[in-house]
Protein backbone atom coordinates (compact mmCIF):
# COMPACT_ATOMS: atom_id res chain seq x y z
CA UNK A 1 0.00 0.00 0.00
CA UNK A 2 1.27 3.45 -0.89
CA UNK A 3 2.08 5.66 2.10
CA UNK A 4 3.39 9.11 2.94
CA UNK A 5 6.07 9.37 5.63
CA UNK A 6 6.20 12.43 7.89
CA UNK A 7 8.50 13.81 10.54
CA UNK A 8 6.21 15.89 12.71
CA UNK A 9 4.08 17.65 10.06
CA UNK A 10 6.76 17.67 7.32
CA UNK A 11 6.47 15.17 4.47
CA UNK A 12 9.90 13.50 4.22
CA UNK A 13 9.13 10.78 1.68
CA UNK A 14 6.93 7.90 0.62
CA UNK A 15 6.95 4.12 0.66
CA UNK A 16 5.01 1.18 -0.73
CA UNK A 17 4.52 -0.94 2.40
CA UNK A 18 3.71 -4.63 2.59
CA UNK A 19 3.61 -7.24 5.34
CA UNK A 20 7.10 -8.53 6.13
CA UNK A 21 6.37 -10.38 9.41
CA UNK A 22 2.68 -11.09 9.87
CA UNK A 23 2.97 -12.65 13.34
CA UNK A 24 4.79 -9.60 14.76
CA UNK A 25 2.79 -6.98 12.87
CA UNK A 26 5.73 -5.72 10.83
CA UNK A 27 5.33 -3.73 7.63
CA UNK A 28 8.24 -2.73 5.43
CA UNK A 29 9.15 -1.39 2.04
CA UNK A 30 11.51 0.87 0.17
CA UNK A 31 11.61 4.42 1.51
CA UNK A 32 11.77 7.07 -1.20
CA UNK A 33 12.96 10.26 0.51
CA UNK A 34 12.33 13.78 -0.69
CA UNK A 35 14.54 16.84 -0.08
CA UNK A 36 13.01 17.42 3.38
CA UNK A 37 14.42 14.10 4.60
CA UNK A 38 17.87 15.70 4.49
CA UNK A 39 16.92 17.78 7.56
CA UNK A 40 16.63 14.64 9.72
CA UNK A 41 19.03 12.31 7.92
CA UNK A 42 21.97 12.93 10.24
CA UNK A 43 19.79 12.28 13.32
CA UNK A 44 18.75 8.97 11.75
CA UNK A 45 22.39 8.05 11.00
CA UNK A 46 23.46 8.92 14.53
CA UNK A 47 20.62 6.96 16.12
CA UNK A 48 21.25 3.82 14.04
CA UNK A 49 25.04 3.85 14.43
CA UNK A 50 25.36 3.75 18.21
CA UNK A 51 24.47 1.35 21.01
CA UNK A 52 23.90 4.27 23.40
CA UNK A 53 20.72 5.50 21.72
CA UNK A 54 19.19 8.90 22.47
CA UNK A 55 15.51 7.96 22.44
CA UNK A 56 14.42 11.50 23.32
CA UNK A 57 16.09 12.79 20.16
CA UNK A 58 14.49 9.98 18.13
CA UNK A 59 11.04 10.66 19.61
CA UNK A 60 11.42 14.34 18.72
CA UNK A 61 11.30 13.33 15.03
CA UNK A 62 7.71 12.11 15.57
CA UNK A 63 7.81 9.81 12.54
CA UNK A 64 4.33 8.94 11.32
CA UNK A 65 2.86 7.16 8.33
CA UNK A 66 -0.27 8.05 6.41
CA UNK A 67 -1.84 5.32 4.31
CA UNK A 68 -3.21 6.13 0.87
CA UNK A 69 -6.74 5.99 2.30
CA UNK A 70 -5.89 8.82 4.74
CA UNK A 71 -5.49 6.70 7.90
CA UNK A 72 -2.47 7.53 10.08
CA UNK A 73 -0.74 4.33 11.06
CA UNK A 74 0.40 4.05 14.67
CA UNK A 75 2.40 1.13 15.97
CA UNK A 76 3.33 -0.28 19.35
CA UNK A 77 6.89 -0.73 18.11
CA UNK A 78 9.36 1.53 16.40
CA UNK A 79 9.50 3.07 12.96
CA UNK A 80 12.98 2.43 11.57
CA UNK A 81 14.53 4.02 8.51
CA UNK A 82 17.50 1.86 7.51
CA UNK A 83 19.66 4.47 5.86
CA UNK A 84 23.44 4.25 5.71
CA UNK A 85 25.92 7.05 5.15
CA UNK A 86 26.10 6.56 1.40
CA UNK A 87 24.83 8.59 -1.54
CA UNK A 88 21.06 9.05 -1.67
CA UNK A 89 20.96 6.74 -4.71
CA UNK A 90 21.30 3.71 -2.42
CA UNK A 91 18.09 1.88 -1.52
CA UNK A 92 16.68 2.87 1.88
CA UNK A 93 14.27 0.56 3.70
CA UNK A 94 11.62 1.51 6.24
CA UNK A 95 10.15 -0.84 8.81
CA UNK A 96 7.17 -0.36 11.11
CA UNK A 97 6.98 -2.88 13.97
CA UNK A 98 4.01 -3.70 16.16
CA UNK A 99 1.17 -2.67 13.86
CA UNK A 100 -2.22 -3.62 15.26
CA UNK A 101 -3.70 -6.84 13.82
CA UNK A 102 -6.98 -5.25 12.72
CA UNK A 103 -5.09 -2.66 10.64
CA UNK A 104 -3.08 -5.34 8.86
CA UNK A 105 -6.25 -7.37 8.23
CA UNK A 106 -8.35 -4.40 7.05
CA UNK A 107 -5.79 -2.47 5.03
CA UNK A 108 -3.14 -4.97 3.90
CA UNK A 109 -4.78 -8.40 3.68
CA UNK A 110 -8.19 -7.41 2.34
CA UNK A 111 -8.43 -6.93 -1.42
CA UNK A 112 -9.46 -4.24 -2.06
CA UNK A 113 -8.49 -2.67 1.28
CA UNK A 114 -11.32 -1.60 3.57
CA UNK A 115 -12.19 2.07 3.22
CA UNK A 116 -11.10 4.25 6.11
CA UNK A 117 -13.83 6.83 5.58
CA UNK A 118 -17.14 5.47 4.38
CA UNK A 119 -20.24 7.26 3.15
CA UNK A 120 -22.94 7.64 5.86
Amino acid sequence: MQTKIYSNKVLIGKADLSISDDSMGVLSGEFIPNKDYLAIREINWKFNSTNNKDFDLWKSLRLNIQLENGYFLHSMGRISIWDIQEPMEEKIDIEIAGVFRHLIDDFFKTDPPRLFVEEP
